[in-house]
Parts: structure tokens; C-alpha cells; sequence
């Protein structure tokens, strides 16, 4: 989607809150979800996101302030001509999958992608 990687991670698996950004707060992928939505994940550091993320249709729906420093993207879409992606660093342990609100934060941006938003329950 940006041709990016993560440069670190703090360990896992650090209790932090996720905040919508402004952009992001009014997503279809966000929608119903709490914020700031207090999640224990391995929270990844991202290289270069400030440049990257200021690419055509690409929008940064949440981050994370972490106690190891430093405000990193967590949920991000990105859409231009016919291409739709998304992507959330969420999910490190398996556990997280079975959370309701991470499979509704996935599944949304799945069904978003596809053009699928009128699928998508409330």
C-alpha cells in the first residue's frame, strides 16, 4: 500500500489508547468503535510515515502515543483511481481476534476496500 515497513516495535504488549484522527473520525472502518480505544498491542514504529502519508488519497484514521514515545499511525486507508486498501497494525497476538470490536474495525475496512459499504452492519 505505501512500500513501507516498521523500523521497531515497543515490547509486547503495552496497554495504549488509540485516538481517531480528524480525518478518520467519520470512516466507515471507525464507525461505533470508542475513542480513545484502550488496546494492548506490540505497537509498531513506522519509517518515513509523515512522508508516505501525505500521498494522494491516503488517509491516517488512528494513532497511538505510546510510553516508549513518539505518535505512530495505527489504521490507514488509502484510495486513488479505482484502488482501495487498508491496513491496521492490530493483531499481534491471536486473542485479538476474537475481540468484537477488532473484528468489526477489520471487517469494515475489508468490505471498504471492496466497495462493500452498504454491507457493512452498524
Amino acid at each position: 500500500m505505501t512500500g513501507q515497513y516498521y523500523d521497531l516495535h515497543d515490547a509486547c504488549c503495552a496497554s495504549a489508547d488509540i485516538q481517531w484522527t480528524t480525518q478518520g473520525a467519520n470512516h466507515v472502518t471507525v464507525k461505533g468503535l470508542p475513542s480513545p480505544w484502550t488496546r494492548a498491542e506490540e505497537w509498531y514504529k513506522f519509517n518515513k510515515y509523515s512522508d508516505w502519508s501525505t500521498k494522494t488519497g491516503f488517509t491516517i484514521l488512528s494513532t497511538v502515543t505510546t510510553s516508549g514515545g513518539g505518535t505512530r499511525p495505527v489504521s490507514f486507508v488509502r484510495e486513488w483511481g479505482n484502488f482501495r486498501s487498508f491496513y491496521t497494525s492490530l493483531g499481534h497476538e491471536s486473542s485479538t481476534f476474537k475481540d468484537a470490536q477488532v473484528i468489526k474495525h477489520v471487517t469494515a475496512g475489508i468490505m471498504w476496500a471492496v466497495r462493500r459499504e452498504a454491507l457493512i452492519k452498524p
